[in-house]
């Protein structure tokens, strides 16, 4: 059984973390023979080195290795580009500007400095030492400044105000060590703060930990004001670092989950804007870069350092502030990988050292012991879950190879030769199924194997061959050791191939924390939100629960059984305006429960929607996880339900139809049905089962609607939403008196889905119509029939204790 540890365990991570399939790689130490557990699945294109992070190994006390070296070089360029003139401050250095440097050495570059137009009629200048910094998408993702200096503090909200700043991240104190090292700037409870035209007032302060406060601001200038939260880090000296790197990943979640989605940069400065202020910067940048999966193949911290320093002078100042960036990552990487599924425990190795020639692997449907086929080659093998058709696309193989030595120069980054990284990827270019086979002569059929092989890069020798083997699934992959003068020091070490096991990242959103009488939900709150759409109208929502399969209810399929008639939405926040995220999904299988409406009106509302291809993850598109029937989902803090279902009955979702979201409670079954037990015209529709969960707000009248159903509802519990429930039905969605909404209990069916998902066959791709661009109209289909079930209830119905209820549960006055 594998084992999370921290970085005394080698864990690598591709960049598909936050896709269909978590990849791990671990080992017990960081040495140069690093053992490594291979754990891969479709979709697979790079590896993201841990320990290394990139030509930085880590001893067994956790310090950088070449941190010195790597520092003194980012220097060294540093001042080359200054004295070259690669990057200018004569703005900064005119005579008019030095008085509003902190520090006569951190002058900001021309090429990137902010440049303030808002009140230079009034006299006021452009300059402001302050710094552009971009993130991963190539945008101004931060602005790097220094403390504002008391004639400077004008300055310093002209910049917040004409930028749209809302989250501002503060690295210092006012004073440290008895000297002045930033100007307060915020409002305290004694009263409000007046700066030129702007005014602030302290609306709330609260500390988030030991380390980190956040305060809460209104700016007011000409008549308008803003909300801009703060965030300070109370205990980071200066030139150095905190002593846990835990509270900086919290501060930069907090200032995500405040920032939203918006392209607003997010404002970061300590004292002199430079060393404390790059951390932050590249902490942020890389957690980003996890978030929306796009970490390079040769990623490493040294040129995220380096990128930034042509941005912001000094931006990661010292040596310790260097080090302490790599731990921060490490650590970055280790929550990730603790937030993720504990089916990783199950997964097996399948790892074997190259032999004097070549390695050869396979995969069949039972476990074999080790061989030596005819020629000497090590065969090993692992088992595979099931028998059920597979693409080669499931199955690849790691080649761990080490590096040759050092000399190249650090422009091209070669590893040292005490460094191991993963090589290179083996990725059969067949698409052709690779069936389970029942052949007594343990020959795999011909054509069943594929021959080709897709070559990641000039420097792989890969052969894939369609020898004999003991049969089932798989094929025999043949690396040999390098030839000719390409890198004639590299040596292959090691060889791992697994498929069909997957541990899945689920219920992860970047934010933390209709429907009727809801609110509209931020872009990519919800990745998971889905929209059934019947020919090209919207007649349900849904939610995606991983990359291959979305959940609903099944009283949305009534209309038809036929895959064809229906497509998923996905990405989607405004139905009327799609993203360069959104997509439009083609269905493969509709499974529908078996014993719905069989045994209780709409009992057993629930069914599977397989697409026909795996959708690719981003912060737009993700699963919520599906819970266990054994979890205690009434332990939620926190629970929500989304949707582009109608405001009322009468009432249709105005374009370009966001989506709406409430917060609701969830009610006890029990509690729930008095709710219902009104009169016996409705009696059939009264009962409340086992397999339905009660949620809703019922005092201020927050609840699904036409439209809604079908739809999610998610609760956080240990730090990853849960789709506890899919909108099954409710009373009217504009009575005189609201009631619960009655959802689908998910976690009743998790064995359920997990049968159904294991025993269907994997979609052949080649079967899917052709792709589809995401519509940018999307009709509304008359609910009527099987949209949702809706029970008539008059307030003149409605008994006492109801009433009652309504009154000391939600106290209506």
């Amino acid at each position: 059984m594998l084992e999370l540890k921290a970085c005394a365990t080698t864990a690598r991570l591709s960049h598909e973390l936050f896709s269909s399939t978590l990849i791990l790689f671990f080992s017990e130490s960081c040495g140069t023979a690093v053992d490594v557990a291979c754990v891969l699945r479709a979709g697979w294109v790079a590896s993201l080195p841990w320990c290394n992070l990139g030509n930085v190994a880590y001893d067994s006390e956790g310090a950088a290795i070449h941190r010195e070296r790597d520092v003194m070089d980012i220097k060294a360029r540093s001042v080359a580009w200054k004295t070259g003139g690669t990057c200018s401050t004569k703005v900064g250095n005119r005579p008019g500007n030095t008085k509003k440097n902190r520090y006569k050495d951190v002058v900001p570059y021309d090429e990137t400095r902010v440049i303030l137009s808002l009140l230079q009629e009034e006299g006021h200048g452009d300059y402001i030492n302050a710094n552009f910094i971009r993130g991963t998408d190539g945008s101004h993702a931060y602005i790097a400044t220094q403390g504002p200096l008391p004639h400077t503090l004008l300055d310093f909200w002209r910049l917040v105000w004409e930028f749209g700043i809302t989250v501002i991240l503060m690295a210092c104190q006012e004073t440290e060590n008895g000297r002045k090292k930033c100007e307060r700037y915020w409002a305290q409870e004694q009263g409000p703060l007046q700066t030129g035209p702007f005014c602030i007032t302290l609306i709330k302060e609260m500390p988030v930990n030991a380390d980190i406060i956040l305060r809460t601001l209104r700016v007011t200038f000409q008549k308008e004001s803003r909300s801009v939260h703060q965030l300070q880090f109370m205990s980071w000296p200066d030139h150095g670092v905190p002593s846990n790197p835990d509270h900086i990943l919290t501060m930069v979640e907090e200032a995500r989950r405040l920032h939203g989605a918006g392209p607003e940069p997010l404002l970061v400065h300590c004292s002199a804007g430079c060393g404390r202020t790059g951390v932050l910067c590249a902490v942020d940048y890389v957690r980003q870069l996890l978030l929306t999966q796009t970490i390079p193949p040769n990623f490493n911290l040294f040129d995220v350092v380096l990128e930034m320093r042509k941005q912001r002078p000094a931006a990661v100042q010292t040596e310790e502030q260097y080090r302490f960036l790599y731990h921060t990552v490490a650590q970055l990487f280790s929550r990730t990988l603790q937030n993720t599924s504990p089916h990783h425990q199950k997964l097996k190795e399948n790892c074997a050292p190259i032999g004097k020639d070549s390695l050869s692997l396979r995969i069949s449907p039972e476990p074999s012991a080790t061989s030596r086929p005819p020629g000497g080659v090590l065969s090993r093998s692992i088992s595979v879950p099931g028998s059920q058709t597979r693409t080669m696309a499931d199955t690849y193989a790691v080649v761990q190879k080490r590096g040759a030595p050092a000399g190249a120069g650090r422009g091209t980054r070669v590893p040292s030769s005490t460094d191991t990284i993963i090589y290179s990827q083996v990725t059969p270019r067949s698409q052709r199924p690779v069936a389970h086979t029942e052949d007594a002569t343990g020959t795999t059929p011909p054509g069943r194997v594929p021959v080709d092989l897709n070559p990641p890069g000039p420097d792989a020798y890969e052969e894939v061959t369609n020898g004999p083997q003991t049969g089932g699934l798989g094929f025999n992959l043949r690396i040999g050791r390098p030839k000719g003068p390409r890198d004639p020091p590299a040596e292959w070490t090691r060889v791992c191939l697994a498929a069909g096991i997957v541990s899945t990242v689920c219920g992860r959103t970047i934010f933390q924390g209709k429907i009727y009488g809801g609110q509209m939900a931020s872009s990519e709150r919800w990745p998971w939100q889905a929209s059934l759409l019947f020919h090209g109208s919207h007649i349900c929502g849904a939610v995606l629960i991983d990359k291959n399969w979305v959940a609903s209810a099944a009283h949305c399929f009534l209309r038809s059984r036929k895959p064809s008639d229906y497509r998923i939405l996905l990405g989607y926040n405004q139905l009327g305006s799609p993203t360069n995220f959104s997509r439009q999904m083609t269905v493969n299988k509709l499974i529908l429960h078996e014993n719905y409406h069989k045994f209780h009106h709409q009992g057993n509302d629930i069914a599977l929607i397989q697409l026909h291809r795996p959708v690719a993850y981003s912060s737009s598109i993700f699963p919520a996880c599906v819970p266990e029937n054994t979890m205690k989902v009434f332990q939620a803090r926190s629970c929500w339900i989304s949707g582009w279902g109608m405001l009322r009955e009468d009432k249709f979702l105005p374009s370009p139809f966001p989506l709406q979201e409430a917060e609701v409670s969830l009610i006890d079954n029990k509690e729930c049905e008095t709710f219902f037990h009104t009169s016996e015209s409705i009696g059939q529709y009264n009962a409340i089962k086992d397999d339905m969960i009660c949620a809703g707000d019922v005092k201020n009248g927050k609840s699904i609607c036409l439209g809604d159903t079908g739809g999610p509802l998610v609760c956080s519990l240990n730090g990853s939403w849960y789709v506890v429930g899919l909108g099954s039905w409710s009373a009217a969605c504009l009575e005189p008196i609201s009631s619960p909404n009655i959802f689908t209990k998910v976690s009743y069916y998790s064995n359920w889905i997990k049968k159904k998902k294991e025993e269907t066959p994997d979609a052949d791709p080649f079967s899917a119509p052709a792709d589809e661009n995401a519509p940018t109209l999307v009709g509304w289909r008359s609910f009527n029939t099987g949209t949702i079930l809706k029970p008539s209830i008059c307030r003149a119905l409605l008994s006492s204790q109801v009433l009652l209820l309504q009154s000391i549960w939600f106290q209506i006055p």
